[in-house]
């Protein structure tokens, strides 16, 4: 998957998530951010492996299925 679908399908979840609130700051603020994916991406490293970080990364925080494929 390449670095740009990956953003926009995050950001298109997070903002099914909080469609529904009424939270129209929120929804606006992930709407301007999907249009500035393109802007966001290195082109050069759109299809590039890339690394997941997470800020908190310990063994508790990574969840793995009985194939080893991470999940979340």
């Amino acid at each position: 998957m390449s670095t740009e679908v990956w953003l926009t399908e995050s950001i298109d979840r997070a903002l099914r998530r909080n469609f529904g609130s009424g939270d129209v700051d929120t929804i606006i603020t992930y709407l301007i951010k999907r249009s500035m994916v393109s802007d966001m991406v290195a082109w050069d490293y759109n299809n590039a492996p890339w690394v997941l970080t997470h800020i908190d990364l310990h063994g508790g925080n990574i969840i793995v299925d009985k194939e080893f494929n991470i999940k979340g």
